[in-house]
């Protein structure tokens, strides 16, 4: 019986809210024409409320995580996931911020790619440090990687409903 309750089960997980700061006063935004904001990486920051769902039969905590997302090759983000307290078997929500950097290189990919039905899977790894919590703690890191199908133009007029679905495995070690 306390093999069953201590087995570790994958987390599921849904974007709740996805906001990026674009704004004139973001100064890595500014630039005198479009033309000069291709030649030069935009700097985006960002966050995001992600609902986890945690399906262990043990409340859970985690540490400061960290996180990539690649398109292609390129690197799209880098950010860190808030520590977070989960209840057995419970619902928390676990909030990322990232530096969204947005290439010429990238640009160039998403403009020849741009067509209103383009859902391009992007790449999402990390890790997270966790802790089971019972009487003498269970530690252990977990590293995810993520296939994440996203739609571009939801992402331009509704971030928080871009992703579309995704698919992810976990490797967990202490």
């Amino acid at each position: 019986v306390a093999i069953v309750l201590v087995w570790p089960r994958a987390p599921s997980w849904e974007v709740r809210r996805l906001s990026a700061d674009v704004s004139p006063t973001n100064s890595s935004n500014r630039h005198a024409d479009f033309g000069s904001a291709l030649a030069a990486a935009l700097a985006v920051p960002s966050t995001s409320q992600v609902e986890v769902w945690n399906w262990n039969f043990l409340p859970m905590s985690t540490g400061r995580g960290s996180f990539l997302v690649k398109y292609v090759g390129d690197t799209l983000a880098v950010g860190v996931l808030e520590p977070a307290r989960f209840g057995a078997r419970g619902v928390a929500e676990v909030i990322a911020h990232g530096n969204v950097t947005i290439s010429p290189g990238l640009i160039e990919g998403l403009v020849d790619a741009l067509h209103p039905t383009y859902e391009p899977h992007v790449s999402v790894t990390g890790s997270v440090p966790i802790r089971a919590n019972i009487l003498w703690g269970l530690d252990a890191d977990v590293d995810f990687q993520c296939s994440v199908h996203i739609n571009v133009m939801l992402l331009l007029k509704n971030p928080s409903s871009a992703v579309l679905a995704h698919d992810c495995t976990y490797s967990y070690y202490s």
